[in-house]
């Protein structure tokens, strides 16, 4: 009896192994959506603010001794140790373009400083540094565009040559 009831139970399992082992098939989709390419550009139509995208310090007068000239992100601007800055000063404006409502990282690929080069006497120079924006991320709007500022502290020695120093940085972006 034993026997029987154990053959039953074998039967039983290997025809509910058999079910197991039917096959089905299902429809699934894939979708993918590309997005605008994002760039980023200078403000040379001066949308934001008025140096063609650049950062420009003005004139500057040195102090009476190692000062800074500071330009703030937005455009406002101060020195120290007697440094005065008058003229047509403001910060650098870049414009964000692409899909709206698309999170950008902003850095400085090039660190947060540069090197300023006097015009005619390569030996000489200005310091840049503690280049920031007024946030590290931007948020593109509804038009397809995110402005921002960036701006920084020169480092002005009472005896820097008169004349003009140019440099550059760079400033990257990455999708968040």
């Amino acid at each position: 009896m034993k026997q029987k009831i154990f053959t039953a139970c074998l039967v039983s399992a290997a025809c509910f192994n058999d079910h197991a082992a039917i096959a089905a098939n299902i429809n699934a989709n894939a979708t993918a959506t590309i997005v605008a390419p994002v760039s980023i550009e200078k403000d040379t139509g001066n949308i934001h603010g008025k140096t063609s995208g650049n950062m420009s310090f003005g004139f500057i007068s040195p102090g009476f001794a190692q000062g800074t000239a500071q330009l703030f992100s937005g455009g406002t601007a101060e020195g120290s140790n007697g440094v005065n800055i008058t003229g047509s000063y403001g910060s650098s404006w870049l414009i964000v373009s692409g899909e709206p409502g698309t999170i950008v990282n902003i850095s400085f690929s090039s660190g947060n400083s540069c090197t300023l080069t006097h015009e005619s006497d390569p030996e000489k120079h200005l310091y840049l540094i503690n280049l920031e924006t007024e946030s590290s991320t931007v948020t593109i709007d509804a038009s397809g565009n995110a402005a921002f500022s960036i701006g920084g502290t020169l480092m002005v020695p009472s005896n820097a040559l008169h004349g003009l120093y140019t440099g550059s940085y760079d400033v990257s972006f990455e999708l968040q």
